[in-house]
């Protein structure tokens, strides 16, 4: 190749650090263009075979040649959320997006803050990064974030209040408050839930009651603590009272009623997941004037007939996991969860619900994508279940039922829901709820039955509540 008059070149790979650059900048005739030269290293910088000192030399070129640039930042901005990203270099790509004035540098903080752990330093950074530089149009998604903290006592606390008391230029819990009485404010439920954890129920009541209602969410809260004396303290309580209202305008008077002397006799607060019973009963003239002491001993001679299978608990979980025997827990039960549990024990009772439930046991078995369930209905005076096929959007769990849009809507006004462990002929080490299906119930503020198969001809019944009680029904003979 000499020999013909050819010269041989040797290709180097575009630099991969400051000083490559600055070398290659000064040395070379034909440099790369600086768009090749940043591609190559944000592929450095998220390439994970890489070692952390790699990838961090390839950042300050990328933080050198990037600037401005709305794809790069979108690029490096996916290491925020990645738990094996070494902290360095999170660290670095925080401080790029942050001190770019990129105009979606916010956005980019708020879609990060919801993934990151609450001990993260890059959370207390980004959150401290907001303080400093308040947007109106992020208080919604910064309050959403501030509901989902599970203590009140944690190190985001004060930067949350900052942020907002900035944001807004207000007390943070008079700016949340305004914001519940603003049209287009969309995390009303988050706001709700950060004052009842964090302001007495009594100044609240006050404070709501004494708005000029702007909102359908204001003008809600204000009726129910006029008729039932009730203050929602999340978004999904807030709006089921939505739902309710809007669903059986007409039972509320019976049902407020009914509350009311119950509130009276027996120290009962209402809560919105009780309205469909508590509403039924108000026009039932056989059933709504039972006393206290009626229900419990009805409950105690039917259940002392069965025998009871316990519930099995892998480790507790709450504060009512001790024990699923009704006498152990009579006194923690509100009037609601004893009518329930009476309809419920009256319902299994039935031949013609028992022959049911074998059928779906028998149906759920042979599906393994899915557990099955349904809704339970205050109908006629007397609990009847109506099957809801689960929902397959999600991956496949055969020991899970997870309802549809359509249930989980119509569970809204229902006695509660309730759900088959039917996946084997014997199931008994799975009897009764699990930790999940608790604490789904108490996410969605309803009530629980959970249906176990035993053997070929049997199964027993636990009923659950959001405070975590679980009770058993005892065991049934299929027909």
């Amino acid at each position: 190749m000499l020999a013909g008059g050819c010269e041989i070149h040797q290709v180097t790979p575009p630099p991969a650090s400051l000083r490559e650059y600055e070398q290659a900048q000064a040395a070379s005739t034909h440099p790369y263009p600086d768009r090749t030269i940043v591609l190559h290293n944000v592929r450095r910088v998220l390439d994970p075979q890489l070692g952390e000192s790699e990838r961090v030399e390839s950042l300050g070129v990328v933080a050198r040649l990037g600037q401005g640039n709305a794809e790069v930042q979108d690029q490096i901005a996916t290491l925020l959320t990645d738990d094996s990203c070494p902290e360095a270099l999170r660290s670095g790509v925080a401080d790029i997006l942050l001190k770019s004035d990129h105009p979606g540098a916010a956005a980019h903080v708020l879609k990060t803050l919801p993934a990151l752990r609450t001990d993260s330093p890059m959370k207390q950074h980004l959150l401290d990064w907001l303080s400093r530089h308040p947007t109106p149009a992020v208080l919604a998604e910064v309050v959403k974030l501030w509901g989902q903290e599970e203590s009140t006592t944690s190190i985001d606390e004060p930067r949350y209040r900052q942020v907002v008391e900035r944001l807004t230029g207000k007390a943070w819990d008079q700016a949340l408050l305004d914001a519940l009485n603003t049209r287009g404010f969309r995390a009303r439920g988050s706001a709700m839930a950060v004052l009842s954890a964090r302001r007495p129920r009594a100044d609240l009541v006050r404070r709501i009651g004494a708005l000029s209602a702007k909102t359908d969410a204001v003008a809600v809260m204000q009726y129910y603590l006029q008729v039932f004396d009730y203050l929602p303290t999340s978004g999904r309580s807030m709006l089921q009272c939505v739902w309710v209202y809007a669903k059986d305008p007409s039972g509320f008077d019976g049902a407020s009623k009914l509350a009311s002397a119950w509130r009276t006799s027996y120290d009962y607060r209402f809560d919105v997941r009780d309205f469909h019973l508590v509403s039924r009963l108000s026009r039932d003239p056989l059933r709504k004037n039972h006393q206290r002491s009626e229900l419990i001993l009805r409950l105690a001679r039917s259940l002392l007939k069965r025998r009871h299978v316990r519930r099995k608990v892998a480790q507790p979980v709450g504060l009512y996991d001790f024990s699923d025997q009704f006498g152990k827990h009579v006194e923690s039960l509100t009037m609601a969860d004893l009518w329930n549990l009476v309809l419920l024990d009256e319902m299994l009772a039935r031949p013609r619900v028992r022959s049911a439930l074998q059928v779906v046991c028998e149906r759920d078995r042979a599906d393994t994508r899915s557990a099955w369930g349904g809704l339970v209905f205050y109908e006629a005076g007397q609990a009847e279940a109506k099957l809801y096929p689960p929902s397959y959007d999600y991956a496949p769990s055969d020991q899970t039922y997870r309802p549809t849009l359509q249930a989980t809507q119509d569970g809204r006004v229902a006695l509660c829901r309730f759900h088959g462990h039917f996946e084997k002929v014997d199931n008994t080490d799975r009897a009764g709820p699990t930790a999940e299906e608790l604490q789904a119930i108490r996410q969605e503020n309803v009530y629980g039955l959970v249906l176990t198969r035993l053997a070929e001809g049997a199964f027993c019944a636990h009923y659950y509540n959001p405070k975590g009680i679980v009770i058993s029904l005892g065991s049934f003979p299929f027909p």
